[in-house]
């Protein structure tokens, strides 16, 4: 469970620093990045494409190999989205997009950086059609053992789990009894004693499922987006909107499988 102190302080620290509202805007496109990590530039391509009513997209990893982001969400012209690097693990990014550029911070294990972005003259078009091609051919390299991992996640889901993780320091225990049906992910997490019901489903990359929680009156999504990476334990990303932070969580059956 994520204590309430630490939503507390986040949520002095970003209504310290909210811009004055403009209007949303697409960020689709495709941007060169620059991350300062305490004077070591490090820069990177991103790429965004709008899929209906939701955002996805790449970005590039050191070796040059497109890594998909997990989570893309454009709130106003607040843009946040999450990633998992197999060099550096999970990373989150949040910032203020204006017209052509984009600035916050990177949220990574080592500590938050400044962060820049400019977007490139390609077209939204453009980028779309490079990022669907570079995400479909990601998926085909993970080969026949990805797509066996698939089909355990969704035959296997089910069950009561003893979830553990941290975001950005503060650490998460709790116990959620997951039930899938078809495609859809039902049932509860028990926080402090409380019973929460969560929803969810279950992708062809895995499972996501998420609960609500309030503070002060403000209503807080809990969001888990993970796979199954054994027949026993599960693995993934866990992040807190509206704030746009994350961490890493995993879980263990607590009892027998159904």
């Amino acid at each position: 469970m994520i204590p309430r102190l630490f939503f507390f302080a986040t949520s002095l620290l970003l209504l310290a620093g909210l811009p004055a509202p403009v209007y949303a805007q697409s960020p689709a496109g495709t941007w060169t990045l620059a991350i300062d990590a305490a004077g070591d530039i490090h820069t990177s391509e991103l790429r965004l494409v709008e899929q209906g009513d939701t955002l996805a997209g790449t970005l590039l990893s050191s070796d040059g190999q497109p890594l998909a982001l997990q989570t893309v969400r454009l709130a106003g012209d607040t843009l946040t989205f999450t990633f998992h690097d197999p060099q550096h693990g999970n990373m989150s990014a949040h910032g203020v997009v204006r017209d052509d550029s984009f600035s916050g911070t990177m949220a990574t294990a080592h500590g938050d950086f400044p962060m820049t972005a400019t977007r490139t003259a390609d077209t939204a078009e453009t980028a779309e059609a490079e990022a669907t091609a570079e995400a479909t051919g990601t998926a085909e390299a993970a080969g026949t053992s990805d797509a066996a991992g698939i089909s355990e996640a969704k035959a296997t889901v089910s069950g009561t789990w003893q979830i553990t993780g941290d975001v950005m320091g503060n650490p998460i225990d709790s116990v959620c009894i997951l039930e899938e049906s078809g495609a859809s992910i039902g049932g509860s997490c028990e926080i402090g004693g409380e019973a929460i019901e969560i929803t969810g489903e279950v992708t062809d990359q895995g499972f996501t499922f998420q609960h609500g929680s309030e503070y002060n009156g403000e209503q807080l999504t809990i969001s888990y987006s993970g796979t199954l990476t054994a027949p026993e334990s599960m693995e993934g990303t866990v992040t807190v909107d509206p704030y746009g932070v994350s961490g890493d969580f995993s879980g263990d059956p607590v009892s027998e499988r159904p």
